[in-house]
């Protein structure tokens, strides 16, 4: 509903307004991102410099993050139906469960993330390795990965974008 992006380019990353309940960033460029407001229920950024990430108040159900700085990330709650993080680390993200309709982590390290299940909607993945990443199942609308590898990705029916932070791949497999 409404979702604008502006432009991508190699300085930074500058979207207009994204129409999730009034969702807007600022601007997102190589000494850091700034976010202005993200109105999904509240949620609010603060800056994200290359030294670390402070965060205010994600107000969804009483979000809430603390400090990610360069040495690790802290999260106290994620309030989303009991979503709770521990600490993320140089070494690896350790996280305990994320109760939205039972979506569960492993541990993440530095060879390589592992996930047990992520049960939205039956939302599956295997392994996620240095070499590539593995998924078994996706079933938000049947979304079906396969293996995504040094050399290329590879996805199922649909072509999935995602931009989790800075994170973003195309239509067809192409990582940005």
């Amino acid at each position: 509903m409404g979702t604008t992006w502006g432009v991508m380019g190699s300085r930074g990353v500058s979207w207009g307004h994204v129409g999730c309940h009034g969702v807007t960033w600022g601007v997102m460029g190589s000494r850091g991102v700034s976010w202005g407001h993200v109105g999904c229920h509240g949620v609010t950024w603060g800056v994200m410099g290359s030294r670390g990430v402070s965060w205010g108040h994600v107000g969804c159900h009483g979000v809430t993050w603390g400090v990610m700085g360069s040495r690790g990330v802290s999260w106290g709650h994620v309030g989303c139906h009991g979503v709770t993080w521990g600490v993320m680390g140089s070494r690896g993200v350790s996280w305990g469960h994320v109760g939205c309709h039972g979506v569960t982590w492993g541990v993440m390290g530095s060879r390589g993330v592992s996930w047990g299940h992520v049960g939205c909607h039956g939302v599956t993945w295997g392994v996620m390795g240095s070499r590539g990443v593995s998924w078994g199942h996706v079933g938000c609308h049947g979304a079906t990965w396969r293996v995504m590898g040094a050399r290329g990705e590879s996805w199922g029916p649909r072509g999935v974008s995602w931009g989790p932070r800075g994170v973003s791949w195309g239509p067809r497999g192409t990582y940005k």
